[in-house]
């Protein structure tokens, strides 16, 4: 497969999962705030700049950036999912929020101008077909010496939030992404010493990573939790509908699998990431 096929095929993948992830909006949040706040804090956003937001999907770390930057700064929201673009749009106009902007294009390809300060994303660069081509080209949407700030997963060992559900649900289901570790996927980044090969290659510097765990708040019982978990994968959001023979089956074993989770607080697990940072050397 081409770095373009598979690309492309990123492109149908998010299209796809764009309504799911709107509608999942709130819990989805929830879920990943902790991790996402921290990298905003590590990026350290200073009043008056310009942040590209890589991966923005509805926009809520694209408001909490432009929050930090003031109304005499910008923050430019990039997703490859027009539905979560439009949504995000929508998100702006009613909160009032006038220093954002938001545009459906692929960081992979898309042309920037050059101007931007930093570059942040939450959960948004592990998806590239052509990963080194593409943080070539997110480079270029820098300033000389501006800075990178994303977060990632490290590996799904240390994610029971999603392993377990995913492997309770591949009995039944054909799963998006595949075996290949390096492959597209929420755990293309996982290996530190890969995430560096690919930023060296796409000419960053000063390369850092640093771990950071949370908890994974999944819903506040173990039927919220399925559906959640079930809810934001296109391959098995919808099922109920589709098949409630299948569903029924599937949603008992992912229930199964998230049990042990189940706390006084609802159902949690521990979450891993990777904070990391470069700088563009110019």
């Amino acid at each position: 497969m081409t770095a373009h096929e598979s690309n492309e095929a990123q492109v149908n993948f998010w299209e796809a999962a764009g309504p799911v992830w709107k509608k999942e909006q709130e819990q989805l949040d929830a879920q990943i705030s902790p991790h996402g706040s921290k990298a905003i804090e590590v990026l350290a956003p200073l009043a008056g700049e310009t942040i590209i937001d890589v991966g923005c999907g509805t926009g809520t770390s694209t408001f909490q950036i432009a929050e930090e930057v003031g109304n005499g700064g910008r923050v430019i929201g990039c997703d490859i999912s027009s539905t979560m673009v439009d949504a995000a749009r929508g998100r702006a106009a009613s909160l009032g929020v006038s220093n954002v902007e938001f545009v459906a294009a692929d960081a992979h390809t898309h042309a920037f101008a050059g101007d931007a300060d930093a570059v942040y994303s939450r959960f948004g660069v592990m998806f590239f077909g052509d990963p080194k081509g593409a943080f070539v080209n997110i480079r270029t949407a820098l300033k000389p010496g501006g800075r990178l700030c994303f977060v990632c997963w490290q590996p799904p060992t240390l994610n029971p939030w999603v392993t377990a559900p995913l492997e309770a649900a591949r009995k039944h289901v054909e799963l998006p992404f595949g075996n290949d570790p390096r492959s597209p996927g929420p755990f293309a980044f996982a290996d530190s010493a890969w995430v560096r090969e690919v930023l060296d290659g796409g000419g960053f510097a000063d390369v850092n990573l640093e771990p950071f765990e949370a908890q994974a708040d999944l819903g506040p019982d173990i039927d919220a939790a399925v559906q959640f978990v079930m809810g934001i994968n296109p391959a098995t959001a919808g099922i109920a509908d589709r098949d409630p023979e299948k569903a029924k089956a599937l949603f008992a074993d992912v229930a199964d699998a998230l049990r042990p989770y189940l706390t006084d607080k609802g159902v949690q697990t521990a979450s891993a990431t990777w904070l990391v940072t470069a700088t563009n050397a110019g």
